[in-house]
């Protein structure tokens, strides 16, 4: 009987895991125990728990090992329809690094079953090998994890080479001119407006939702077609240099730097190098290109002010302004200063923050 319950363990494991290692993708494959990942783990925590009450209860209580086998194989049922079964709050893209990442993982469960299963006949005591059995919940992440670890040196063979493919393929597209957008906020609103701006007389493509990684810029580039007028790159960063790659990947004409605050200091140790970082967007740029400075973030105002490679605008100020903005139910209305010309203009967004976005 414990063979049976050893296998129904394994089975139950390899099931649950799944939506963990969903959640490891979505987590950019960083090993974090946090968010979902960490609900997973509790959830894994507390069955070790309750299956280790009913083997001490079993033994010492009710000293009936048909009831213990009941009661778990009844509680693992549920417990795994209940971690298998809930909905994600985003559609899973099960990509071939991810299927690769769960088959490793799953042949991994199979070798802990096997060494389980050969290891059985050396527990005297009945309590303490279904023990062990138990506290397969308990290091089913850390096997996801060293999963990842043992698959992470082809993945990345893997990641370059696609990236490689795909720097080779936009810098043929020589008609192209890349935007590039950094900050530590409103990247994603700048780039969706200026999407939206653009493509009124342009055909642009730009960067999906917040794939502004190495990897995810690669993706986009994949999917041009060669005719765009512009591509506008969403760019993120959580270490010194990242933004320089990033550059060196889709080689921007144009940038927007929207702001600097302290965000990733886990990574970045201190604001000076998140400067230092999103200024190297600025860096990339040619001489011919043109830097756009948010004159409303203390920060962004320095990085212009030191600013000479290149041609650059700085907003909120004498030159680039806007005045005379009405907010209402219908959005906003708004008067945008370009130096010597003055254009009214009218939004359905709503919120000064927008604005300035725009």
């Amino acid at each position: 009987m414990k063979y049976f319950y050893l296998t129904i363990v394994a089975i139950s494991i390899c099931v649950s895991m799944i939506r963990s290692a969903v959640y490891l993708q979505m987590d950019t494959y960083v090993m974090r125990l946090k968010g979902g990942m960490l609900r997973e783990y509790i959830c894994m925590l507390c069955g070790f728990v309750i299956l280790e009450s009913f083997t001490l209860i079993a033994e010492y209580v009710i000293k009936n090992e048909i009831v213990f086998y009941v009661l778990s194989l009844i509680f693992i049922m549920i417990l795994t329809l209940v971690m298998a079964g809930r909905q994600y709050k985003v559609s899973p893209n099960f990509t071939k690094r991810l299927k690769r990442l769960i088959l490793v993982f799953l042949v991994n469960i199979l070798l802990i079953y096997v060494i389980l299963l050969l290891i059985t006949n050396y527990f005297r005591i009945k309590i303490a090998y279904l023990t062990l059995i138990n506290a397969f919940y308990l290091v089913a992440h850390g096997v996801l994890y060293l999963s990842n670890l043992l698959i992470k040196p082809y993945e990345n063979k893997v990641n370059l080479r696609y990236i490689i493919n795909a720097k080779e393929k936009l810098k043929n597209y020589q008609n192209t001119k890349v935007i590039g957008i950094t900050g530590s906020y409103g990247k994603t609103s700048v780039k969706n407006i200026l999407y939206s701006i653009l493509k009124v007389k342009y055909k642009v493509a730009t960067t999906p939702k917040n794939y502004n990684t190495p990897l995810g810029i690669a993706l986009s580039i994949d999917k041009l077609e060669g005719n765009e007028d512009f591509f506008i790159v969403e760019m993120g960063a959580r270490h010194i240099g990242d933004i320089k790659y990033l550059a060196d990947i889709v080689n921007p004409k144009y940038g927007i730097i929207t702001g600097v605050l302290e965000q990733h200091l886990e990574t970045f140790k201190n604001i000076d190098n998140i400067e230092n970082t999103k200024y190297e967007l600025y860096e990339a740029l040619p001489k011919d290109g043109l830097c756009v400075f948010n004159g409303y973030d203390e920060i962004s105002f320095r990085m212009y002010n030191y600013s000479s490679k290149c041609n650059s605008i700085l907003t909120n100020n004498s030159d680039v302004n806007i005045s005379d903005i009405k907010i209402s139910s219908y959005g906003s209305h708004f008067k945008l200063n370009l130096y010597d010309k003055s254009i009214y203009c009218h939004t359905s967004l709503i919120g000064e923050h927008n604005l300035q976005n725009i």
